[in-house]
């Protein structure tokens, strides 16, 4: 019987879809509630940024108060606001030059909880779409 049953089914997919798969898209609702993976560490705190570039290595500070998944504060005078899922990172940031502003979008990993280190991009700049090194150590007092 089973195998009848399977036989049905395949048949009836392959005609209805013309031997040709469709995907089916569920739409979330109001009350669908994503869970993200805890933190792992508080991010808060006083951070010196290692920024490798085409033209150098720069240190910017990043000082950032944590809330949950979320850390914001302040990157080289400039906001930023952190997602933090599990060990992995992801913020945005911009600067502000004398030719334009810069859009900066970083990815990364918490090595530990005063370490964290990844890649980032520009999205606008002289060197967009480019993949560079970056890294943070936590500031101890």
């Amino acid at each position: 019987m089973n195998k009848y049953l399977f036989l049905f089914t395949t048949f009836f997919f392959c005609y209805s879809c013309n031997g040709k798969k469709k995907a089916v898209q569920i739409e979330p609702t109001a009350n669908t509630k994503v869970e993200l993976p805890d933190a792992n560490y508080d991010l808060s705190g006083k951070w010196i940024v290692k920024v490798i570039t085409p033209v150098g290595i720069h240190h910017p500070e990043m000082i950032l108060e944590q809330t949950g998944n979320v850390a914001t504060g302040d990157l080289s005078g400039n906001p930023v606001t952190v997602q933090i899922m599990g060990d992995s990172v992801a913020f945005s940031s911009s600067r502000k030059t004398p030719i334009g502003t810069w859009d900066f979008d970083y990815t990364g990993n918490l090595i530990s909880q005063d370490s964290m280190d990844g890649k980032y991009s520009m999205r606008s700049g002289p060197f967009a779409k480019k993949i560079y090194d970056w890294g943070a150590r936590r500031v101890l007092d």
